[in-house]
């Protein structure tokens, strides 16, 4: 059981750094890190700290999008006909997947550091918000692979909900300005959790309503995960 375990991690870690998608999702960020004005601006918004969020956000869906290309061409049933199960399966999708995230958001974080003089403290609870919203973006994707069986329809419809989220999780626009009942709505994304956490450190530092936003972004990430191990994804 180790053995296959392993196997699927490694078969996963090796298609994720393979594939084009993940190249030019890594290099988005990395743009975003270098246009001085987005971070640089005078006002209290500066909006490449929600751009990153959403850049994320895409990284991490063409990353474990994988589990859908498994259905499709029948490698999961394969890989279920040994004994693992669907839980065992997506930790070790998981895994690869944040060890490709992880390193991408530290090379961000060691970016802004350096380019525009952020403190050590500060940089670190950045990485660790984009870290968290990082794990939710992925089960998110675990999760909505069990709902289809059809590439093109499932793609589509997660773009939709993807922006959907981004605009009402304060990617696009600041939470204050958008109706209360928008909010709301917007709360039950891990992006309106990221954008609060976002905003209160850069307001106020790593205080109680940031570690409660990270909180909240964990929940959606633990919800997400027990959801696809649980549900069949063949």
């Amino acid at each position: 059981m180790k053995t296959m375990n392993l196997t699927i991690f490694k078969f996963a870690l090796l298609r994720g750094l393979k594939s084009r998608d993940y190249v030019v999702n890594f290099i988005l960020p990395l743009a975003f890190i270098l246009i001085r004005p987005i971070w640089t601006a005078d006002h209290d918004r500066n909006q490449g700290f929600y751009l990153i969020g959403l850049a994320i956000m895409f990284s991490a869906s063409s990353i474990a999008k994988g589990i859908m290309l498994d259905k499709l061409d029948g490698t999961i049933i394969r890989i279920l006909a040994a004994p693992t199960n669907m839980l065992r399966y997506l930790a070790q999708n998981f895994m690869s997947s944040m060890i490709m995230l992880t390193f991408q958001i530290i090379i961000i974080v060691a970016l802004g550091k350096f380019l525009y003089n952020w403190q050590t403290e500060f940089a670190f609870y950045l990485g660790l918000c984009y870290t968290v919203f990082a794990m939710a973006s992925v089960t998110l994707l675990f999760a909505w692979s069990c709902l289809f069986k059809d590439k093109e329809n499932s793609s589509m419809l997660f773009g939709f909900v993807v922006t959907f989220a981004a605009v009402l999780g304060g990617f696009m626009l600041p939470l204050e300005l958008l109706p209360q009942v928008v909010q709301y709505i917007g709360a039950i994304f891990p992006a309106y959790w990221v954008s609060t956490g976002i905003t209160e450190l850069l307001e106020s530092g790593a205080t109680l309503k940031y570690w409660l936003s990270l909180g909240a972004i964990i929940l959606f990430a633990v919800v997400y995960l027990l959801y696809g191990g649980k549900r069949r994804i063949i």
